[in-house]
């Protein structure tokens, strides 16, 4: 929806050049400001951001991008005006070991109380801050195999830093650093060596020790955990396992220590750049951790894509029991790392479809009430519901309550709730059924609950608006400061692809639905929503609740589909990476009015609400900045100081200051 014509004609607008560092800070102060008078000082933006994508410097680039990484800072710190947010929600960080054949390196399915080796900057372990734990040479090996092996610049290259086995790639070059470490930092007054020391006392590294000895003996003893507590013969055998394998369990810590450490930094450094960071906690666990953990586990059941599922009644009975332990290292983990938690299928621990493990005769299978249940009949899921079998259903919001102990803990009786995130997504009437199952929406009515709006859409429930802003607030009656939407996220299709959708008749008809929906919060004729018109109606639509967060993909007009489930290529998924030159890349979407606008989206939010006419003056700025980032010009912040500085004036800040 293009707004030229909307400013003073008199100010004599030539949009030719990008904003400078000082425009791009005014921007960001008008675009405050219109927040601030939307939603007073209750505002927040998330970005949605997977940093698995984070561009590298080629002689530096291993495959894989990182959030420890310079560039993913730089790329945060750029983007952070031009989006608004405050808050980065990352993928998960966790270890990856569950290999297979389709080569697809799922960052959900993977561990949940460790951090993946994949996620460390190697690079930092060159500098002095690190001990100079690696030589240039110790990386170089990587960076040239990435070049040699990768598909594309534009693709991950998982394979070249986790290769096939637990002993991957990049483990090799750490086990290099370990030497090192113990070579040259074995004084018990080094610095590195201390913070080693108390990270493997800690109680973060509690039972790091099962998991290191998973690669080599996993398989050859599958069962040392089951009932350990109550036989003496497996716990003497596990004793002697660590004897054996001290040195592997010695450098399992030491990873895990390297990897917490740079995290911490990287929350540090983006804190004071004034963003918050979010972590991603996936709702299964890895094999390793099933392992170690038997007890833990119902080993009947699955939760939907085969996660194993918790003794959730353990959890909420039994404190001391292995399977509440392991809940809580989960989110202790994440408490520490992050100053928010998003949840992932967060309602799971509420309210969940719980799969009939194959092979297991229902009469064997135990369920609770509420719970849908599947067996298997010829290759083919059946439904199934023994009454003679349901439970009394025992949760109703203990196990959230749990997790919210947990937190507190950690983070303090202060902490503020509302950064965390539960995730509902899906069909209103298969993950979050409002009308069906009302204990839901009872436990998370006041708590922070996330939505994706781009979602499947049942008959009889697109009339109330699902997956809008208006819907959740006024047909579910949603507390505002209990919502955080969104308009996609690594699962869904992004905004730009939705659009120009020509061949998907449901994918066609849910943009029509969303058009209708959006067309009226927004005052806009429907049939006046093409594409692109269409794209910032649904980026405007969030605008109408005070929290919300934007997929990175949609801000740069991506078509591009981070996972997408029918690829006949299963091993393009989770895939995407960004290019050093993002910036241009940005400017260019910008410039072919493909690319997240923030002021102009805030522009037609205020016309919406009548603003245009009470705030003239800001509702110009809006406008004003709408259409210089639209217009042809320079692509990079450089190139527009070093024109400010040939010229001796801003251009862009001149002609603001004349709107008044």
């Amino acid at each position: 929806m293009k707004i030229i014509g909307l400013v003073n004609a008199r100010v004599g607008l030539s949009f030719r050049k990008a904003l400078s560092t000082d425009a791009v800070n005014l921007m960001d102060d008008v675009c405050n400001q219109a927040e601030k008078r939307l939603f007073g000082d209750n505002n927040s933006t998330m970005l949605d951001y997977y940093s698995y994508s984070s561009c590298a410097d080629i002689d530096k680039d291993v495959g894989v991008g990182t959030l420890n990484s310079k560039n993913a800072i730089d790329f945060l710190s750029y983007m952070k005006p031009y989006v608004g947010f405050s808050r980065v929600k990352d993928s998960p960080i966790v270890r990856f070991l569950r290999y297979n054949a389709l080569n697809l390196y799922c960052p959900y399915d993977r561990s949940s109380i460790t951090i993946g080796e994949d996620t460390i900057d190697l690079s930092k372990l060159l500098k002095d801050e690190y001990g100079n734990l690696l030589k240039p040479s110790d990386i170089d090996d990587l960076v040239i195999q990435n070049v040699v092996t990768r598909e594309s610049i534009n693709k991950i290259n998982y394979e070249n830093l986790l290769g096939k086995d637990t002993q991957s790639p990049v483990v090799n070059v750490l086990r290099k650093a370990w030497k090192n470490f113990n070579e040259y930092h074995s004084n018990p007054d080094d610095i590195l060596r201390i913070e080693y020391e108390n990270y493997k006392n800690s109680p973060i590294a509690e039972n790091y020790d099962r998991l290191a000895l998973y690669p080599f003996i996993g398989e050859t003893d599958p069962y040392l955990f089951e009932n350990y507590r109550y036989n003496y013969r497996k716990r003497n055998r596990f004793e002697s396992y660590k004897i054996e394998y001290k040195d592997e369990i010695d450098f399992f810590i030491f990873r895990q220590f390297i990897a917490y450490k740079q995290r911490l930094e990287t929350k540090k450094h983006l804190n004071e750049l004034g963003i918050e960071v979010d972590g991603d906690v996936p709702i299964g666990y890895g094999p390793d951790e099933i392992w170690a953990f038997s007890d833990a586990f119902d080993h009947i059941h699955a939760i939907s894509w085969g996660f194993p599922i918790l003794k959730y009644k353990d959890v909420v009975n039994y404190p001391n029991s292995e399977a509440a332990w392991l809940l809580k290292q989960k989110f202790a983990l994440a408490a520490n790392l992050y100053d928010g938690i998003r949840v992932d299928v967060g309602v799971a621990y509420e309210s969940y479809d719980i799969k009939l493990k194959e092979g297991i005769e229902p009469s064997k299978s135990p369920i609770y009430k509420f719970y849908t249940i599947y067996t298997y009949e010829n290759g083919k899921e059946k439904q199934i519901i023994p009454e003679d079998l349901v439970l009394e259903y025992v949760n109703h919001g203990k196990v959230i309550d749990f997790i919210e102990n947990v937190v507190k803990d950690v983070k303090g009786k202060d902490y503020d709730f509302r950064k965390i995130t539960y995730e509902a997504d899906g069909s209103s009437d298969k993950v979050f059924d409002w009308h069906g199952k009302p204990f839901v929406k009872d436990v998370f009515k006041n708590r922070n609950t996330m939505f994706t709006t781009n979602w499947e859409r049942k008959k009889g429930i697109n009339d109330y608006g699902w997956g809008s802003v208006d819907f959740f607030l006024n047909v579910v009656k949603m507390n505002p400061n209990s919502l955080t939407v969104g308009t996609n996220n690594h699962d869904g299709i992004p905004l730009r692809a939705m659009a120009v959708e020509q061949n998907d008749s449901d994918i066609i008809k849910m943009r029509d639905d969303c058009a209708s929906v959006i067309s009226k919060a927004l005052k806009l004729k429907k049939n006046k929503l093409k594409p692109k018109e269409w794209v910032k109606a649904k980026f405007a639509e969030l605008y109408m609740a005070p929290r919300r967060f934007i997929y990175f993909l949609d801000v740069f007009g991506e078509k591009t589909r981070l996972n997408n489930e029918k690829e006949k290529k299963q091993s393009d998924r989770f895939r995407y990476r960004m290019t050093e030159d993002f910036e241009k890349k940005y400017h260019i979407a910008l410039q072919k009015d493909n690319g997240f606008n923030r002021p102009e989206v805030l522009a037609m939010v205020f016309k919406a609400k009548g603003f245009d006419k009470t705030h003239k003056d800001l509702y110009k700025k809006l406008c004003f900045f709408a259409n210089y980032l639209r217009a042809p010009g320079f692509l990079t912040e450089k190139e527009a100081n070093e024109n400010v500085e040939k010229n001796g004036y801003d251009d862009a800040i001149t002609k603001i200051k004349m709107l008044g």
